[in-house]
């Protein structure tokens, strides 16, 4: 069983990606740019969710069904994605402009309004969920 402190920050984790990952490219790009320094590396907004899927995913039971039915989404989108001959979508460009990364921000937008904590614009909601006392 995991120690209580990672799973919250794993949970916190977690909704950070799927704020990342609902935000607009020019977000998304200077994000990548701050953290990894400049170049295509769309790749990694993928690769911080699915660390934090997977951990989730082996403590599934914490989580409510329609939290997890919302991640599993954003999930299966970037998973579409994957692949030496998809690779043309992990440039900064197709953050841009590519219908895939916007249908990954609706989902993910929509996992994140599900999620405890805040909604996608920032307002503060009350949200039932992994993280309630």
């Amino acid at each position: 069983m995991s120690n209580p402190e990672d799973i919250k920050w794993c949970v916190d984790s977690m909704r950070a990606d799927l704020k990342m990952l609902a935000a607009p490219a020019d977000q998304q790009i200077e994000y990548l740019n701050r953290r990894l320094g400049p170049g295509d590396c769309a790749d990694e907004l993928a690769l911080e969710f699915h660390d934090d899927f997977q951990f989730l995913m082996d403590r599934a039971k914490l989580l409510p069904q329609m939290q997890i039915q919302a991640l599993q989404t954003v999930d299966a989108l970037l998973d579409k994605m994957s692949g030496q001959k998809l690779a043309q979508l992990w440039t900064f460009d197709a953050l841009r402009s590519a219908t895939e990364w916007e249908q990954v921000r609706i989902s993910a937008a929509i996992a994140l309004n599900l999620w405890p904590g805040e909604s996608p614009r920032g307002e503060n909601v009350e949200r039932k969920g992994i993280d309630d006392d």
